[in-house]
């Protein structure tokens, strides 16, 4: 099993962007699974867009990019349009910093002492620097001026402004020593910005959009195929018949879709393919073997949107509504998936409360309005989530489907009771077969033996043997 233990992007920040106009907004702390929920026109898929054009162009020196009308904010004539600005949050420990500013020093005496200092210096700077987690969240920003992505001097600015005597000497001592620019404040710390916007190399970033429909075209080159579904039967031959430089890379995705399929399609003879002229996308069941459409739109969106995931390799992967055709069990299927068989990290916009329990998913609330923009919120809390929950519509009685509901006191009783139900029963997985919700857990089983609802519910019982 894959597992990714350190995502990709750690944060970014918007602002000047489409319908982000009000105070800059930090998407921040991303995990490796983020959701973004709100209502229609909250500005959801905005933030998808504003990472999947931004980051590619963060890192050293300038960028060229082209913005049309619509993508600045559309405001009344008497407001003023705010400077298109991105940001990205590097995560740094004091140590690494350290190390960063002796390999970037001009000095031939790399004293140590003095980069400590400095360093110190930096992490005191509040427009810059933030304390989490042990660590250091240095947010660094780029501004968009005349077709071009480059450094932010308005950043240089602020900090140079907030600095107070002491500082300001600090500064330019350590710019004489170590830096190759000094002469005044701002000089010096859009240099030192600079060192730090070096150690971002922007990985590869995808939108899969909410439109999607897996089909043929004949245009299409060997290797080719789209995000929307489009080429998805000649991916799948890629896979079926991989050249000898990718045999074992591509047969190891296929063989690792076909596991997730016979477990959404509860037969572990399920095996996808696509006939020789690749005009289809067709699974086998047993003996028989039906085009992927005549098993109905969900299996073929989630089909869809597992094949895209094992494709990519450690991408940044945004997802438009998931959700669209797929029964809540096979989206909670689904992410489980993403989760620990792709190496992947996901922004992921949604209308759905069915994902918002997941303990895997790290989620934002969004809103907007015509006075601030969108505004983005990290909702850390259970009350959060909830709160998430009653502005999509959902009520209690829409999301809580089981005769069993055990209260605990703490998220401490939850890993317990996980680990108990592991001993139990390793099949069962969270989120399909029970559910924590906050202080409740809830679970159920079949009198039959299976463990997805219907009729003839039961209690589920855990029998613990004595000194475990």
């Amino acid at each position: 099993m894959a597992s990714v233990e350190k995502q990709l992007i750690n944060g970014f920040m918007v602002n000047g962007y489409r319908s982000f106009h009000g105070e800059p907004q930090k998407i921040a702390p991303l995990g490796r699974m983020n959701l973004f929920a709100g209502t229609n026109n909250s500005g959801k898929s905005n933030i998808l867009l504003a990472a999947h054009t931004w980051i590619p162009l963060c890192g050293r020196g300038s960028s060229t990019v082209e913005l049309g009308e619509l993508d600045l904010p559309q405001l009344r004539d008497d407001e003023p349009v705010p400077p298109t600005t991105f940001a990205i949050a590097l995560r740094l420990t004091n140590d690494e910093l350290v190390a960063l500013l002796l390999d970037a020093s001009n000095s031939r005496r790399k004293r140590g002492e003095d980069i400590q200092r400095f360093v110190e210096f930096l992490l005191r700077l509040p427009d810059l620097c933030e304390e989490q987690d042990g660590g250091y969240t240095m947010w660094v920003e780029w501004e968009w001026s005349g077709n071009s992505l480059g450094p932010s001097r308005q950043q240089a600015q602020r900090l140079a402004q907030g600095l107070g005597e002491q500082d300001r000497n600090l500064l330019n001592s350590f710019a004489a020593e170590h830096l190759s620019q000094h002469g005044n404040a701002q000089t010096e710390l859009l240099s030192v910005l600079d060192m730090l916007r070096a150690t971002f190399v922007p990985p590869p970033i995808s939108i899969v959009p909410a439109i999607r429909e897996v089909r043929h075209d004949a245009a299409l080159g060997h290797e080719e195929w789209g995000l929307d579904g489009l080429g998805l039967p000649r991916l799948i031959q890629t896979w079926l018949a991989p050249t000898a430089a990718n045999h074992r890379r591509n047969r190891r995705k296929y063989e690792q879709l076909n596991r997730f399929l016979r477990v959404v399609l509860e037969d572990q003879a399920a095996e996808i393919g696509s006939p020789f002229n690749g005009d289809t996308v067709h699974i086998s069941l047993g003996d028989l073997t039906l085009p992927l459409s005549n098993l109905g739109t969900g299996y073929a969106q989630i089909t869809l949107l597992a094949a895209i995931a094992t494709e990519r390799d450690s991408q940044v992967l945004c997802i438009e509504e998931p959700e669209l055709h797929l029964h809540p069990t096979l989206l909670r299927r689904l992410l489980n998936y993403l989760m620990d068989y792709t190496t992947n990290q996901y922004l992921i916009s949604t209308h759905s409360a069915h994902m918002l329990d997941s303990p895997s998913v790290t989620l934002f609330r969004t809103s907007h309005n015509l006075d601030t923009g969108t505004q983005v919120s990290w909702a850390s809390a259970a009350s959060g989530r909830a709160e998430i929950a009653r502005r999509l519509g959902y009520r209690p009685s829409d999301l809580i489907q089981a005769n069993v509901i055990i209260w605990v006191e703490g998220p401490s009783d939850r890993i317990y009771l996980n680990h108990w139900i592991k001993c139990t029963d390793p099949s069962w997985i969270e989120g399909i077969h029970y559910s924590i919700m906050g202080l409740r857990w809830c679970a159920y089983q079949t009198s039959d033996g299976r463990r997805n609802g219907g009729a003839g519910r039961e209690p589920l019982r855990v029998h613990l043997a004595s000194g475990h």
